[in-house]
């Protein structure tokens, strides 16, 4: 796969944003795709791109942690896996608007408004865990082209514990892998 910008997929009927990614099984191709996602991430001015939105169904995941900050940092995940979360998922699914206006939003639970590359000009009011942790293989070495893993399970495996903007992040691209967009998520 070439390593220019890829092309972003909209629209909530696009079939290849609605279909529950694949597990990385070999790393043939991987840089590649990394390397455009990075281009398209930084030329969008995203906080996060899942290979879905460039037109991969593979679970890999691109976020940028602590952004506009000087301890911003660009991740790349690969097969990344919400281990814990704050709130459970009944929970965030019970979130409603009334309880958002009343603050009667549950312990754990966040709720802000989040865009998507693939939907452009579209918002949507999210409950979401306001802490997770993310187990996944770091594929931070694609995005300097230093990799000399041959098989996925020599990349490092990585447990982040995210809170607030980056528990947002990574769950939101989470959600790309599983073929869920905002539209599905608005309180």
């Amino acid at each position: 796969m070439a390593s220019g910008k890829l092309k972003v997929q909209t629209g909530t009927d696009n079939p290849i944003l609605r279909q529950r990614s694949e597990e990385v099984s070999s790393l043939e191709g991987i840089g590649g795709l990394i390397k455009g996602m990075k281009k398209s991430i930084v030329a969008e001015n995203g906080l996060g791109l899942a290979a879905p939105q460039v037109g991969e169904n593979v679970r890999v995941i691109l976020c940028r942690f602590d952004a506009g900050s000087d301890k911003e940092v660009l991740f790349a995940l690969i097969n990344p896996e919400i281990l814990k979360m704050s709130a459970e998922e009944h929970v965030l699914n019970e979130v409603t608007a009334e309880m958002v206006k009343a603050k009667e939003v549950p312990f754990g639970v966040s709720v802000d408004e989040e865009g998507c590359l693939s939907l452009p000009g579209s918002y949507a009011q999210i409950a979401r865990a306001s802490e997770v942790a993310v187990r996944f293989q770091d594929g931070r070495g694609f995005l300097k082209g230093r990799v000399r893993a041959k098989k996925v399970e020599d990349l490092n495996e990585i447990v982040l514990d995210l809170k607030g903007l980056n528990a947002r992040v990574a769950q939101h691209e989470i959600d790309h892998l599983d073929g869920v967009l905002i539209c599905d998520k608005g309180v």
